[in-house]
């Protein structure tokens, strides 16, 4: 990074080294000063500090009876929410059985319904519940996908991206140097 001769600048010699290995690059110097009296940091997260390769954690309990429908309805989506939820369960159940949904509709930031015989389908957020006048008690930590029959949840996945290899280790709730980091999820409205 070349920023001139003779400058003088709040921020040391040893952080300029440290953000050029990094790979972090300025147009201009004054975006480092900038930088240097800034009180709060926003990333969105997806793609700036994850690799938006979203990933199901732990281990979701959901009615083997619903597998399949579950199965169908994820493959109906291409968000990444959706698609996370389907490499799960290809990766934990053996035989999926790809089913005839009807009435498969988005609804935008929120999930999707459909219709499997007689049962209405829905899958997505806790604001899909919500709008639908059902009560989910998700976890803020994590973005969630919540699935439910007949206004009945039958089971709720925890997702989470994980950190793009330039950022591991970089810990994100205590940035220090008194800077207030915020970070802003896509895949939820909060």
């Amino acid at each position: 990074m070349c920023i001139g001769s003779g400058y003088t600048y709040s921020i040391s010699d040893w952080d300029i080294l440290c953000i050029r290995e990094k790979g972090i690059l300025f147009k201009e110097a004054k975006f480092i000063e900038t930088l240097a009296s800034a009180d709060t940091v926003i990333f969105d997260k997806t793609g700036t500090v994850t690799d938006g390769y979203l990933k199901v954690i732990g281990s979701p309990d959901i009615d083997s009876r619903y597998v399949d429908i579950l199965y169908s309805l994820t493959s109906s989506s291409n968000h990444p929410v959706s698609l996370a939820v389907k490499r799960y369960l290809e990766e934990n159940y053996p035989n999926l059985k790809l089913l005839e949904l009807d009435g498969i509709t988005q609804i935008d930031g929120k999930g999707m319904e459909a219709r499997y015989g007689s049962m209405s389908l829905l899958g997505g957020s806790d604001r899909l519940l919500q709008s639908r006048g059902l009560t989910f008690n998700s976890s803020g930590r994590y973005t969630n996908y919540i699935f439910a029959v007949d206004d009945e949840v039958i089971g709720s996945f925890n997702l989470e991206d994980g950190i793009r290899d330039g950022c591991k280790g970089v810990d994100l709730s205590n940035p220090g140097r008194g800077i207030n980091l915020e970070v802003i999820k896509a895949y939820r409205e909060d």
